[in-house]
This record gives structure tokens, sequence and C-alpha cells, in this order.
């Protein structure tokens, strides 16, 4: 089999998938990237309060957890990011589906963490961070 090399410029929409190509050239882009930013913003609120959450309940040198929860949170979002690539569902669809469960669970997350108490055992502090780190 023989390379053959294009001299033209390949769009971005060609190196999509033919049966996704009319979805992406009609997507509102301002729209998708003012979603993207108010969900990191979000995230980034998030962390904050986890931080303080970790340091004023529990002793302060939990605080560094949160940081930790947001760097596992970069390689576990590439991961997702990749498996949601191949969901059979248009853009917007699988954007807000993603958003709304993560809406239910930085809220459940949360409240499970502000229900324990100041002193936990070491199974309780590893069900705190794997429960924070989902989201």
């Amino acid at each position: 089999m023989a390379i053959v090399h294009s001299p033209r410029i390949v769009e971005a929409a060609e190196t999509i998938r033919p049966e996704n190509r009319a979805t992406c050239r009609a997507a509102r882009w301002p729209q998708i990237y003012f979603g993207v930013a108010c969900t990191s913003l979000a995230m980034l609120l998030l962390e904050l309060g986890l931080t303080r959450v970790f340091s004023v309940i529990y002793l302060y040198h939990f605080a560094f957890l949160a940081i930790s929860i947001a760097l596992f949170g970069l390689g576990a979002g590439g991961v997702l990011s990749y498996a949601a690539a191949r969901w059979r569902a248009s853009l917007y669809e699988k954007l807000g589906t993603i958003a709304t469960l993560n809406a239910v669970v930085i809220v459940l997350s949360l409240w499970f963490l502000l229900t324990r108490t100041g002193r936990m055992t070491t199974r309780e502090l590893l069900a705190a961070y794997l429960i924070t780190s989902i989201p």
C-alpha cells in the first residue's frame, strides 16, 4: 500500500467521523465554550471548598488532600473524555449528561463529607477521599 500525500489542508470537521460531521458543523461553539468555562469555574470552586472543609473540619494537614484529588481529577477527566467520545449521542447530549451527573455527584459527595466527624478512621478517610474524587 502506497502512501498518498495530499497538498490541501484538512479541515477540523473532516477529521471527525462522517456521521458526526453535520452535528459538529452546526454546533454553537460560543455556548459550548461558555458551558466549559462555567463547569471549570464550578470545579475550581469545589476544590477551594474542599480545601477549606478538609482544613477546618478535619485537621489542617488534610488540606493537601484536596490538591491530590485535583491532580487525580485531571487524569480521570482525560479518561472520561476518551470514553465519552465513543458514546452514540450528539455533542449537546453528552455535555448535558456529564454536567447533570456531575452536579448530582457534587451534592452527594459534599453531603457525605460534611456528615462525618473530625476524627476519622483510616477506612472513613479512604471513603472520603474516594467519594470526593468522583466529581
